[in-house]
């Protein structure tokens, strides 16, 4: 067996204290999952953001402005008084995943920090814990996106026809899907070092087979 390097005692400190504030971030997670439900199913209104504008208005603040040839609005945020059943669900679900991403996320930061702390970051334990972050912000931020798209189309189906914007009167998109693709960038690095992980778990093994 090769000899087992453990990290110094500064980059020991540093990484307890990661470990640590991950998972304290993931304890937090948790306990906002506890309150997104509590909101989602009891709250009287819900407040939710991004419904996209057609053809819409300038803002009257703007009106006499230097310098501002136009303007208009292209979002809204509504909130929505007793808002029905699928309603809530959708709303309660797409939180939920934005909150199950940063769990899963912080877990495996804080598994990884405290298996370097040990000497031994090239486990497969570490290896599929990071796996698991990728795979989470990836489906999280595909299915929240759509998730948070379907609510709103769900709530301005609820507000009637004239709601929804013709091709020159102003109102509401039918269907909103919109997304920065952030989780997508993510998702990938994390499959990268989750790949990088797993070399490095075989090349010590490897070593070790040498001594």
């Amino acid at each position: 067996m090769s000899e087992q390097r453990v990290p110094d005692r500064g980059d020991r400190v540093a990484l307890t204290v990661v470990a640590v504030a991950a998972a304290i971030v993931a304890i937090g997670s948790v306990v906002m999952m506890i309150l997104l439900a509590v909101e989602a199913f009891t709250s009287p209104n819900l407040l939710l953001p991004g419904f996209e504008v057609e053809n819409g208005s300038s803002p009257d603040f703007l009106a006499d402005a230097a310098g501002v040839i136009h303007s208009h609005y292209t979002t809204v945020t509504l909130t929505v008084v007793e808002p029905g059943g699928v309603v809530r669900l959708l709303y309660f679900a797409s939180g939920y995943l934005h909150q199950l991403m940063v769990i899963v996320v912080a877990g495996a930061v804080s598994w990884l920090a405290w298996r370097t702390v040990t000497g031994r970051p090239f486990v497969r334990s570490a290896t599929i814990a990071v796996m698991l972050a990728a795979v989470a912000v990836l489906a999280g931020g595909a299915f929240g996106d759509l998730l948070r798209g379907i609510t709103r189309a769900e709530v301005v189906a609820g507000l009637g026809e004239n709601a929804i914007a013709t091709d020159t009167s102003e109102g509401f998109l039918a269907l909103m899907v919109s997304s920065t693709l952030g989780w997508l960038g993510w998702g990938l690095a994390l499959g990268v070092v989750a790949q990088v992980l797993w070399i490095g778990e075989r090349m010590q093994k490897d070593t070790e087979g040498l001594v």
